[in-house]
């Protein structure tokens, strides 16, 4: 073996790579291979293991490959590197077939590191552009050895041809599985030297090594951490439940067809529309006073009826507006009823598909990954980070079973041994608006959210002091009919209402009142004033306009909400907030100039079209060519640009600065006119709107426009290549672009785009998109992400401590910007502690003090 391996004495690096027959946590490794460089060679040497239990002789090949995992993977004194490519999916079958101890502490652990997160670091913008003829997705391992290697690697699909693995020839899996080996630790080779090592090209954003280093690899661990202990689950409790539903949902149907009149397939959409729309039995007044029965409001982009519950809540709103009387209402808020009470249904179905039986009791164990966008922790495999809170969420119903009506389906992600263990949960305050706050001071060192987010013995409510600033009058109207005259609204902050009590904490003092209790009303009403101002500040994240800001008032509070209104309480809120504004700015600004914006943990968040231009510009050195095509009156142009003229500052309030928007360059060097028959597949797939919904897992789904961007670029490129002399219209439209010297190209001229880079993705011509929308739908996402490292540091900090003290404890359920830890009950004290020294700790670059709440210990997880 030491002939091969040297087990003794093993490399600095090695790369692990393991074949499966499935992708689930009940999976079978069927070989493995390692990887690494002997001395200064070029090429790596590897070596495979079959590990098929049906096999002869899997059990000599099984030790030899356990031997390799004993002196480098479960070595903590090995001080080399184990590299992946997906470390979440290997790691978590090597550890469940090798591993001789069920819990695991990540100190006993070597170095470890995954080149399909380094890449997913290094572009994390990637799909978003992202076309392949053979639909790999772009952070896969034969994507990347196309990019970075310049070969085509052999699929799992072409080798096995379909086929179960364990059919096919070991030699052939073996050679393929030692391949996949080799090309991880080329890749981690070129990742070390380009992004993770310190380099004196100054075009290159070195700040990517030492976030890998300190929190994306340790957070690597806290997913595994999650994935590995998975969630305890009450299988008992859920059959109760999934029971009580059965019955609940056969008394609503019974109820909906005496309404309509007659008996139908509820589960039909076709037979639920012809029962519900235009029935004489359901109606109601409009307007008018005049009665009428329901309309269809809304069809799918198939032309069908849509009976979806977002359609019942829609119709129910518009005729709660005219007539609040109506027995139709009740048919339509059974409806929501019945189609909450089938998703909550099917959610359990499915969850007790996963469960797992162990020595603690069932557990489930879903999939947790990490989004390449933001960094965002996601779950798969059941989903359980989508649940609902509470079971009616969109109904008002009334006479729903008590069981029901207090119903959290996140109730069921409870403890085995209640009597032994419980659950603590720390939730980390108003996370995502700190980081607003935290980018806005920047560019105000007197902004109004140094007061808000001052440190105090007791937290305020972040949204009911935005309400405060923004319209004062209002809300010290709120507030009159509330409390007694002792507490002049606007001169206190006060605190989020809980158990119908809230306090005032003086601003000039600090101090909190006595709790004020609140009657049911009283309640309401300051529940219901957050929860308009905690939409808005939502939509200030997301730079909404007064149109969307409009709608998503109307869906919380459950009446008309003008667009003028909505825009009065922007213009006030930027009036109030001026900074966030620049801070916006700031970042479009940093898209146009870098095509990345860095977060103050050093992060690179990278943005749509604009990377690529920036990236292109970077590599060429100074001879940079730009390929654009552009509609005009009507015509179709290739215009090829030399030499992008970039400016420090094109926009201010979200909006050029000159008007329109243009793109400069030094020189136009073609200018070609396209047969319009070329797009016509575009408009086609654009009328679709696939694209705004491509995403790196539904390649399938966006097929069509993948592959009408290749056929687009073929014809372009037929086009293209034809020799042809510049005809008077253009070298009309040539003179028509200079702009002072330049050549300026409007931005709404622009459809598709094309610069040549390393990627392979760059050979096809992309649909270009404004710098505008680009920074629209951008800041949210870096703020997002910003957000996300807070909750990562927080996270790994969590984990650490636990591992430190050797704490029966694992957390289960990492939701963003909460935590829930699963802890013997003698030691949740020490785990509150953790909870709150790793939130609120002042080891982070932010200037925004970190806060939070701890929930009282419950056997189930808090809703």
């Amino acid at each position: 073996m030491d002939k091969i391996f040297p087990t003794i004495d093993p490399p600095d690096c090695i790369a692990i790579d393991v074949e499966t027959t499935g992708i689930g946590r009940d999976a079978e490794i069927v070989s493995a291979a390692v990887s690494w460089y002997e001395y200064d060679s070029n090429e790596p040497l590897s070596i495979g293991f079959w590990l098929d239990r049906y096999s002869d002789n899997w059990k000599n090949e099984d030790n030899l490959f356990k031997q390799i995992l004993r002196s480098t993977l479960f070595n903590t004194e090995y001080k080399g590197t184990v590299v992946f490519h997906h470390a979440g999916f290997d790691l978590k079958l090597i550890m469940i077939r090798y591993y001789e101890r069920d819990y695991f502490f990540s100190d006993e652990l070597c170095k470890i590191a995954d080149t399909m997160s380094i890449s997913r670091l290094s572009k994390n913008n990637k799909y978003l552009s992202h076309t392949d003829p053979l639909k790999l997705k772009c952070h896969s391992l034969k994507f990347l050895a196309k990019e970075f290697l310049g070969y085509d690697h052999s699929t799992f699909e072409s080798v096995t041809s379909g086929v179960n693995i364990n059919l096919i020839d070991p030699s052939k899996i073996l050679a393929y599985n030692r391949k996949d080996a080799e090309v991880t630790i080329k890749l981690y080779k070129i990742f070390l030297h380009s992004f993770l090592e310190k380099s004196s090209k100054a075009s290159t954003p070195r700040l990517v090594g030492d976030y890998y280093k300190n929190e994306d690899f340790p957070h690597t661990l806290n997913v595994f951490h999650v994935n590995w202990y998975g969630q305890p689950y009450n299988v008992q409790k859920a059959e109760e439940w999934l029971n009580l539903i059965s019955d609940y949902k056969l008394k609503i149907e019974t109820e909906i067809f005496n309404a309509t009149g007659r008996w139908f397939n509820i589960g039909s959409g076709r037979d639920l529309a012809k029962a519900i729309f235009h029935n004489p039995r359901l109606r109601y007044r409009d307007w008018r006073g005049e009665l009428r029965a329901i309309d269809p409001y809304y069809e799918t982009e198939k032309g069908q009826t849509r009976v979806d519950i977002d359609t019942w809540v829609s119709i129910k709103n518009l005729i709660k507006e005219t007539d609040k009387q109506t027995s139709a209402l009740k048919t339509l808020d059974q409806l929501i009823q019945y189609s909450e009470l089938t998703k909550t249904e099917t959610a359990i179905e499915r969850h007790l598909s996963f469960v797992v039986n162990t020595k603690d009791g069932p557990r489930v164990y879903p999939n947790f990954t990490a989004d390449a966008l933001s960094g965002r922790i996601k779950c798969s495999r059941p989903n359980f980070m989508g649940l609902s809170k509470l079971l009616h969420k969109k109904s008002d119903a009334e006479d729903t079973p008590e069981l029901l009506r207090n119903f959290s389906i996140r109730h069921l992600i409870y403890v085995h041994d209640e009597a032994s263990y419980t659950i603590a949960s720390a939730d980390i305050i108003a996370l995502d608006p700190s980081v607003v706050a935290h980018g806005a001071i920047r560019y105000n060192d007197n902004s109004i959210f140094k007061e808000i987010f001052k440190k105090r013995k007791i937290s305020i409510d972040l949204h009911l002091a935005i309400a405060q600033i923004v319209m004062p009058d209002k809300y010290r109207n709120m507030f009159s009919q509330i409390v007694t005259a002792q507490y002049e609204p606007t001169q206190y902050w006060v605190t989020k209402p809980k158990d119908s009590k809230i306090q005032f904490i003086d601003k000039i003092t600090d101090e909190p009142s006595e709790f004020v209790l609140l009657s049911k009303e009283e309640e309401e009403e300051v529940k219901r004033v957050r929860g308009v101002w905690k939409v808005f500040n939502l939509m200030v994240s997301y730079i909404s306009g007064a149109t969307t800001t409009a709608l998503k008032l109307k869906e919380e509070t459950k009446r008309p909400v003008s667009i003028y209104e909505a825009q009065e309480m922007l213009d006030k809120f930027y009036d109030k907030f001026p900074e966030v504004r620049m801070f916006q700015d700031d970042i479009a600004n940093q898209i146009y100039r870098n095509g990345y914006a860095t977060s103050v943990f050093g992060k690179n968040f990278y943005a749509n079209v604009f990377d690529d231009l920036n990236e292109h510009c970077r590599q060429a050195e100074g001879h940079d060519r730009y390929q654009f095509i552009c509609k005009i009156k009507g015509r179709y142009w290739l215009i090829e640009c030399e030499n992008w003229e970039k400016e420090d500052l094109v926009l201010e309030n979200l909006k050029w600065l000159e008007s329109p928007g243009c793109l400069k360059f030094k020189n136009i060097s073609r200018i070609q006119e396209l047969d319009a028959y070329i797009f016509r597949k575009s408009k086609r797939i654009k009328k679709k709107s696939k694209f705004n919904r491509k995403s790196e897992e539904n390649l399938d789904e966006t097929l069509d426009y993948e592959l009408s961007r290749i056929q687009i670029t073929d014809e372009i490129d037929k086009q293209r290549h034809l020799p042809q002399s510049w005809s008077s219209d253009g070298k009309t439209l040539f003179f028509s672009l200079i702009d002072s010297g330049n050549y300026a190209i409007p931005e709404k001229y622009i459809l598709f785009y094309r610069v040549m880079l390393r990627n392979p993705s760059s050979q096809y011509f992309k649909v270009y998109k404004s710098l505008t929308k680009v920074a629209r739908k951008f800041f949210p996402l870096f703020c997002q992400g910003v957000a996300t490292s807070l909750a990562k540091k927080c996270f790994t900090q969590i984990r650490t401590r636990i591992d430190e003290l050797k704490l029966d404890a694992k957390i289960i359920m990492p939701l963003h910007d909460q935590f829930e830890v699963e802890v013997r009950k003698d030691q949740a004290h020490l785990i509150d502690s953790i909870l709150v020294e790793a939130i609120a700790s002042d080891k982070y670059p932010f200037n925004i003090p970190l806060t939070c709440t701890l929930e009282e210990h419950e056997p189930h997880l808090h809703s």
